[in-house]
């Protein structure tokens, strides 16, 4: 089944020398693109995958704007934010005195998964006026039972999104009035519990039996984990929070097939 996708992956760690400078967000972002390229990740390729390092608002708005013409997008933003109370959105600081505001990120969306890893501490003024390490797979063939088909997974992602509606899916890494926090070996606290549910989820399933079914896991079930785990490693001070569809079928975020 030919699904088109394209995954974009927005960065900004701040000024260097910056007392909040984040080095977590390149972490980040090499977290993804490798759960993203994996067998479990729905074996992307990498020409569907664009990062962008702390572009400017016109790149930004291109780039979105070209994702209509794909049948999914996942969107990633990792770095510096802050909420607006006067235009009640998530602003994005793509670059020092570059801001956007994140409901532009999901103009002439079909279907699309948006994860924003990024504090949102409430300012009252206007857009204008402004605990898992980078896990690597390292079970041993021995260990195995059945290996994730890189293909087979790709076919399986793109036949799930296939057969779900256009919408969009939302993701905070942290509530309003929050602060997400990062960790320059671990990456940002959402976005490192994120991946580690996906890799954990697939570790498990490669230990069943060769004859198990094809299986998965969408965007909406695997927050759940990754939120509690965000809590837990912030002492109850992050919050994520999702907004999706009441109903599904919704986005595979981890796949597996073999």
């Amino acid at each position: 089944m030919s699904v088109t996708r394209r995954a974009l992956l927005i960065s900004n760690p701040g000024e260097t020398g910056a007392e909040n400078y984040c080095k977590g967000v390149f972490v980040d972002v090499a977290n993804y693109r490798r759960l993203l390229t994996a067998a479990h990740g729905g074996a992307w390729r990498q020409d569907e995958i664009l990062p962008m390092f702390r572009p400017s608002k016109v790149e930004v708005r291109e780039a979105v704007k070209s994702l209509q013409a794909y049948d999914y997008s996942f969107f990633v933003f990792a770095g510096h934010g802050w909420y607006s109370s006067v235009n009640m959105c998530n602003v994005l600081t793509l670059r020092q005195g570059e801001d956007i505001a994140s409901y532009e990120l999901l103009a002439n969306a079909t279907r699309r998964t948006s994860v924003l890893d990024c504090c949102r501490k409430v300012y009252h003024e206007s857009i204008t006026e402004s605990e898992k390490k980078a896990m690597a797979m390292t079970r041993t063939a021995a260990a195995m039972v059945r290996y994730a088909d890189p293909q087979k997974c790709r076919n399986l992602f793109s036949a799930l999104v296939a057969r779900t509606p256009c919408d969009v899916i939302e993701i905070n890494s942290c509530s309003i009035g929050e602060k997400a926090g990062d960790d320059e070996v671990q990456g940002g606290r959402y976005s490192s519990s994120l991946i580690a549910v996906a890799d954990t989820w697939a570790e498990e399933e490669s230990k069943k039996p060769s004859w198990t079914s094809d299986s998965w896991m969408s965007v909406v079930i695997a927050h759940d984990p990754a939120t509690e785990m965000t809590k837990r490693r912030s002492g109850g001070r992050q919050n994520p929070r999702i907004t999706k569809p009441r109903s599904g079928d919704y986005f595979p975020f981890t796949v597996f097939a073999s």
